[in-house]
Protein backbone atom coordinates (compact mmCIF):
# COMPACT_ATOMS: atom_id res chain seq x y z
CA UNK A 1 0.00 0.00 0.00
CA UNK A 2 2.88 2.31 0.79
CA UNK A 3 4.30 2.47 -2.74
CA UNK A 4 0.91 2.58 -4.49
CA UNK A 5 -0.23 5.52 -2.35
CA UNK A 6 3.03 7.34 -3.01
CA UNK A 7 2.80 6.73 -6.75
CA UNK A 8 -0.85 7.81 -6.82
CA UNK A 9 -0.22 10.88 -4.72
CA UNK A 10 2.60 12.07 -6.95
CA UNK A 11 1.01 11.58 -10.39
CA UNK A 12 -2.69 11.00 -10.90
CA UNK A 13 -3.92 13.10 -8.00
CA UNK A 14 -2.57 16.33 -9.44
CA UNK A 15 -4.12 15.66 -12.83
CA UNK A 16 -7.47 14.77 -11.25
CA UNK A 17 -7.37 17.83 -9.03
CA UNK A 18 -6.70 20.09 -12.04
CA UNK A 19 -9.56 18.58 -14.04
CA UNK A 20 -11.90 18.71 -11.05
CA UNK A 21 -11.18 22.36 -10.30
CA UNK A 22 -11.59 23.34 -13.97
CA UNK A 23 -14.99 21.66 -14.16
CA UNK A 24 -15.97 23.00 -10.73
CA UNK A 25 -15.17 26.60 -11.69
CA UNK A 26 -16.98 26.24 -15.01
CA UNK A 27 -20.00 24.75 -13.25
CA UNK A 28 -20.24 27.50 -10.64
CA UNK A 29 -19.90 30.11 -13.37
CA UNK A 30 -22.63 28.38 -15.41
CA UNK A 31 -24.98 28.37 -12.42
CA UNK A 32 -24.32 32.05 -11.80
CA UNK A 33 -25.15 32.74 -15.46
CA UNK A 34 -28.23 30.47 -15.27
CA UNK A 35 -26.82 28.08 -17.87
CA UNK A 36 -28.07 24.97 -16.13
CA UNK A 37 -27.33 22.41 -18.87
CA UNK A 38 -23.70 23.48 -18.92
CA UNK A 39 -23.67 23.29 -15.12
CA UNK A 40 -24.99 19.71 -15.30
CA UNK A 41 -22.16 18.73 -17.66
CA UNK A 42 -19.55 20.27 -15.36
CA UNK A 43 -21.15 18.61 -12.35
CA UNK A 44 -20.97 15.22 -14.04
CA UNK A 45 -17.26 15.73 -14.74
CA UNK A 46 -16.68 16.69 -11.09
CA UNK A 47 -18.51 13.58 -9.88
CA UNK A 48 -16.44 11.34 -12.13
CA UNK A 49 -13.18 12.96 -10.98
CA UNK A 50 -14.11 12.57 -7.31
CA UNK A 51 -15.16 8.97 -7.81
CA UNK A 52 -11.89 8.17 -9.60
CA UNK A 53 -9.91 9.86 -6.81
CA UNK A 54 -11.81 7.86 -4.20
CA UNK A 55 -11.40 4.55 -6.00
CA UNK A 56 -7.73 4.99 -6.85
CA UNK A 57 -6.78 6.17 -3.39
CA UNK A 58 -8.34 2.98 -2.02
CA UNK A 59 -6.55 0.72 -4.50
CA UNK A 60 -9.73 -0.09 -6.44
CA UNK A 61 -10.11 -0.25 -10.20
CA UNK A 62 -10.94 2.94 -12.06
CA UNK A 63 -14.13 3.25 -14.04
CA UNK A 64 -16.47 1.46 -11.65
CA UNK A 65 -20.09 2.58 -11.73
CA UNK A 66 -20.64 1.95 -8.03
CA UNK A 67 -18.70 2.92 -4.94
CA UNK A 68 -18.19 -0.02 -2.59
CA UNK A 69 -18.50 2.09 0.58
CA UNK A 70 -17.94 -0.86 2.94
CA UNK A 71 -14.54 -1.67 1.42
CA UNK A 72 -13.03 1.83 1.57
CA UNK A 73 -10.21 2.53 3.99
CA UNK A 74 -9.43 6.14 2.99
CA UNK A 75 -12.53 8.34 2.75
CA UNK A 76 -14.12 11.57 4.03
CA UNK A 77 -16.41 11.65 7.04
CA UNK A 78 -20.07 10.73 6.34
CA UNK A 79 -19.23 9.92 2.74
CA UNK A 80 -22.20 7.69 2.01
CA UNK A 81 -24.78 10.22 3.24
CA UNK A 82 -23.07 13.14 1.53
CA UNK A 83 -22.72 11.20 -1.74
CA UNK A 84 -26.45 10.41 -1.60
CA UNK A 85 -27.27 14.08 -1.13
CA UNK A 86 -25.07 15.04 -4.07
CA UNK A 87 -26.81 12.49 -6.28
CA UNK A 88 -30.27 13.66 -5.17
CA UNK A 89 -29.43 17.33 -5.78
CA UNK A 90 -27.22 16.88 -8.86
CA UNK A 91 -26.12 20.08 -10.55
CA UNK A 92 -27.31 22.45 -7.85
CA UNK A 93 -25.04 25.03 -6.30
CA UNK A 94 -25.07 23.33 -2.88
CA UNK A 95 -24.12 20.02 -4.47
CA UNK A 96 -21.16 21.64 -6.21
CA UNK A 97 -20.02 23.03 -2.85
CA UNK A 98 -20.49 19.67 -1.11
CA UNK A 99 -18.64 17.82 -3.88
CA UNK A 100 -15.77 20.30 -3.68
CA UNK A 101 -15.56 19.74 0.08
CA UNK A 102 -15.53 15.97 -0.39
CA UNK A 103 -12.75 16.25 -2.94
CA UNK A 104 -10.65 18.48 -0.67
CA UNK A 105 -11.21 16.19 2.32
CA UNK A 106 -10.20 13.13 0.29
CA UNK A 107 -6.96 14.80 -0.77
CA UNK A 108 -6.21 15.47 2.93
CA UNK A 109 -7.08 11.86 3.84
CA UNK A 110 -4.71 10.60 1.15
CA UNK A 111 -1.89 12.76 2.51
CA UNK A 112 -2.61 11.55 6.04
CA UNK A 113 -2.62 7.89 4.95
CA UNK A 114 0.60 8.41 3.07
CA UNK A 115 2.27 9.99 6.11
CA UNK A 116 1.15 7.10 8.33
CA UNK A 117 2.56 4.54 5.90
CA UNK A 118 5.99 6.14 5.62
Amino acid sequence: MKSSLRQFFETDRLQMETQFMKAYNEGIQAINQKEYLLAQDSFHICMIQFQELLLQSNGLEKGREDIPFSTLSVFPLNLEERWGYIHDQAGRYTSFIQLNELFREQVKKIASAQARNE
